[in-house]
Parts: C-alpha cells; structure tokens; sequence
C-alpha cells in the first residue's frame, strides 16, 4: 500500500547460502547429538525461541526424528521452565538422557 513504485528488488543469496550452511551445521549437529546418546552421555540441546534462520521448530523436528530413529520415548512431555517467577522457554525430556529447550526471547545462540 505505502510501497514506493521504484523500489529495487535485491537478491538474497547470501540470505540463502547462509540459510543452507546453518542447515547443514545443524544436520552434523544432530548427528554428533545421536552418537553422544547412543554413548550413554546426558545431552542439552537448546534453541531461542526467535532466531529466523532456523526456528527452534526445525530444531525440535530434527530431534524428534532422531529420537525416533534410535528409539527414545519422551519421558518428560513439554513443561515450562522458570527464572524466578518469569516462563523462561520449555523442556522436553526423551528417555531421560536428552533434553530439548528453548530459550524464551532468545535469537542466535
């Protein structure tokens, strides 16, 4: 509506490029994260929860999918946790060895 008609448009490759490199880290991530539980090591992975590149969402499905690659349950559904009496983000728990959280108001980690 208020959009000025001369307006150039500007490529978003670098937006892009660093999108897909983020994407491939977390994907090494996630694969390092297997191998750490499958070691018996006690995981924290954690996200805030307003980065845009990749949404802690993303973040969480990856997870999801590993854990059910390898067989853990979710032994602690999603729960809120605090700083005092403020919500700080929320946990979820699978076979009591990883733990997912977000970061509430948090962007890149």
């Amino acid at each position: 509506m208020n959009k000025k008609k001369n307006t150039k448009s500007f490529s978003c490759r670098a937006c892009r490029d660093q999108k897909l490199v983020t994407l491939q880290s977390l994907i090494s991530t996630i694969f390092i994260l297997e191998t750490l539980v499958k070691a018996g090591v006690r995981v924290l992975a954690f996200s805030g929860d307003q980065y845009s590149v990749i949404p802690f969402i993303g973040t969480e499905f990856l997870i999801e999918e590993m854990t059910k690659k390898i067989g853990l349950e979710i032994t602690r559904p999603h729960e809120s946790w605090f700083q005092g009496v403020q919500v700080a983000g929320w946990t979820q728990v699978y076979g009591n060895i990883l733990t997912f959280a977000t970061i509430k108001g948090a962007g890149h980690i």
